[in-house]
């Protein structure tokens, strides 16, 4: 189960689409390259470990918190 939906309590299916389908769906969105950039780097990073930092604590001074901790502060703004 994703993180959000186990901050709002529900299954949420999450579909992996081809590149292709990505890149028609996003064009509108953003430039052909970034969006070739993005997918070059999410498949380079598919299966790896998430490259984690110290970033976030240099720069606000408080400590930062996962993306489940985020969902369910903001599952709210997810309830349909």
């Amino acid at each position: 189960m994703s993180a959000i939906g186990q901050a709002i309590g529900r299954h949420i299916d999450v579909e992996e689409i081809p590149p292709e389908t990505a890149q028609q769906e996003l064009a509108g969105i953003m430039p052909g390259v970034v969006i070739d950039m993005l997918l070059a780097a999410w498949a380079a990073a598919k299966g790896q470990p998430a490259f984690v930092t110290d970033t976030v604590f240099q720069l606000t001074g408080a400590q930062p918190r996962s993306f489940s901790d985020w969902a369910v502060e903001h599952a709210h703004e997810f309830m349909m």
